[in-house]
C-alpha cells in the first residue's frame, strides 16, 4: 500500500474537484472515487451484472451500456432503491480504490464524498475536507448543474453537514475566496512534514 493516503471529503459545490485537479496538475496520485463507479459498471464488469440483475435491462442502452443518468433518476428520492444500488456499488469501488492504492508509492489522495459514510476514513492516513461559504456552493452548483436554488439546498442538505465532517478532518481547506488563494494553501499542505513521503 502506498506509504501516505490522504482522503478528500467536501459537500457539493465546496470545489473538492477543483481540489483533485490542482493536486492532478501538481502530478499526484490522485483515485477519485466518481472514476471508479464508473468503471465498476461498465459492460462486462461485476458492478454492470449486479445491477442489470437487481434493477432490468430497462436501465441499459441497446448496446449493453449502463444508462446512468436513467437510473440515477429512478432511485434518487427512494430511500430501498437508493440503499440496494449502493450496497452493489460501494464495495466494489472501495475495492477498486484500494487496489489502485496499493500499486502506487509515496503520497497519494482518495477523493470520495462518502469517505465517511462508507468506513473508508479508518483505512487512510488523514482527511482533508474542501469548505465554502453556503451561498457560493448554492451559486456554484446552480450554475454547473443548472438546478434551482431550492433543489441545490435540497441536495446539500441530504449529505453530511460541514460540522460533521469536520470531526473527521486532518485539515479543513476553506474554499472561498477565489482558485488562486486555494492553490495557494494545498501548495503550503503538501510542503508540510506530516504530508511529506
Amino acid at each position: 500500500m502506498s506509504s501516505i493516503i490522504i482522503g478528500i471529503i467536501g459537500g457539493i459545490g465546496s470545489g473538492k474537484s477543483a481540489v483533485s485537479n490542482y493536486l492532478i496538475k501538481r502530478k499526484e496520485h490522485v483515485i477519485c472515487a466518481d472514476k471508479a463507479a464508473r468503471q465498476v459498471v461498465r459492460q462486462g464488469e461485476e458492478g454492470s451484472i449486479a445491477i442489470r440483475r437487481a434493477f432490468g435491462d430497462a436501465f441499459f442502452y441497446d448496446d449493453g451500456a449502463l444508462n446512468r443518468k436513467k437510473l440515477a433518476e429512478h432511485v434518487f428520492g427512494d430511500k430501498d432503491m437508493l440503499k440496494m444500488l449502493n450496497g452493489i456499488l460501494h464495495p466494489l469501488i472501495i475495492e477498486y480504490i484500494w487496489g489502485e492504492t496499493e500499486r502506487l508509492d509515496g503520497r497519494a489522495f482518495v477523493d470520495a464524498p462518502l469517505l465517511i459514510q462508507t468506513g473508508m476514513h479508518k483505512k487512510v492516513d488523514y482527511v482533508w475536507l474542501v469548505t465554502a461559504d453556503m451561498q457560493k456552493r448554492i451559486g456554484r452548483v446552480m450554475k454547473r448543474d443548472g438546478l434551482s436554488h431550492i433543489e441545490v439546498k435540497r441536495r446539500i442538505d441530504n449529505q453530511m453537514s460541514d460540522r460533521e465532517m469536520t470531526a473527521y478532518a486532518d485539515e479543513i481547506i476553506d474554499n472561498s475566496n477565489g482558485i488562486g488563494e486555494l492553490h495557494q494553501k494545498i501548495d503550503g499542505l503538501l510542503n508540510t512534514k506530516k504530508y511529506l513521503r
